[in-house]
């Protein structure tokens, strides 16, 4: 079962009278042909930060080539992808309270929690930032799945976290940088809307999992002058 809420300036008031959604009303998805599911290690030592930027540059330099340029820097880069943003809560309360060397090791303990548990599930963490981890999945039922897991490990551990999980066409760089609309949406979702122990998907994340398999609450989101159509997970049974 899908309810309805609407969001407004970060707060979530539910609809007086529940809207069932169904992954039948997704959009349907535009597969692209340049677009890869996997690299080979030929493809990743091409795969390079460097390439990356001769290519913008000779984009800037040759505005006419674009079109091709950009479609060989989808072939080299593009994957299909799921990715998680997960923001830690009660970072900038704990670094008042307790000063920032405390609230640092609140971090690196957080980290050493979360990264074995997201490569445990299938997925690579890519960047750490502050209190922020961003990890790929290869979709979004496993980014689900890890993401759950690894809510219910830090509540054991008395820490809490929000995230956000996208899912579709991105660049990724050299395997350590991802960048992305998805990559965007999600985090936002995971730093600025998710409350806390919260995962919101986005709408392409939510429709590209297998029907009926979440119980999921359908939110209007408004952030940054964006309109957003997510999902929040509801709590598993216990």
């Amino acid at each position: 079962m899908w309810t309805f809420a609407a969001i407004i300036s970060g707060q979530a008031t539910t609809a007086a009278s529940p809207l069932f959604a169904s992954a039948e009303n997704c959009p349907q998805p535009t597969p692209l042909a340049v677009s890869q599911t996997g690299m080979s290690q030929p493809d990743w030592e091409r795969n390079t930060a460097s390439l990356f930027q001769q290519l913008l540059q000779q984009r800037n330099q040759y505005p006419e080539a674009a079109p091709a340029i950009d479609q060989q820097i989808q072939s080299l880069f593009g994957q299909h992808l799921a990715v998680m943003v997960l923001d830690a809560v009660g970072f900038s309360r704990s670094a008042q309270q307790s000063g920032i060397i405390a609230a640092l090791a609140e971090i690196q303990r957080l980290q050493a929690i979360a990264v074995p548990a997201i490569e445990g599930s299938g997925g690579s963490v890519f960047k750490l930032d502050a209190d922020n981890v961003y990890a790929y999945f290869p979709n979004a039922e496993a980014a689900v799945a890890a993401a759950q897991a690894l809510i219910s490990q830090l509540n054991v551990e008395g820490m809490h976290a929000s995230i956000g999980i996208g899912y579709g066409e991105v660049l990724v760089i050299a395997n350590t940088d991802i960048f992305g609309e998805e990559l965007n949406l999600a985090s936002k979702l995971g730093e600025d809307l998710a409350g806390r122990d919260e995962i919101l998907l986005t709408e392409a994340a939510f429709c590209s999992l297998p029907p009926h398999t979440l119980n999921t609450d359908l939110l209007m989101m408004e952030i940054s002058g964006l309109r957003l159509r997510t999902y929040r997970l509801q709590p598993p049974l216990p």
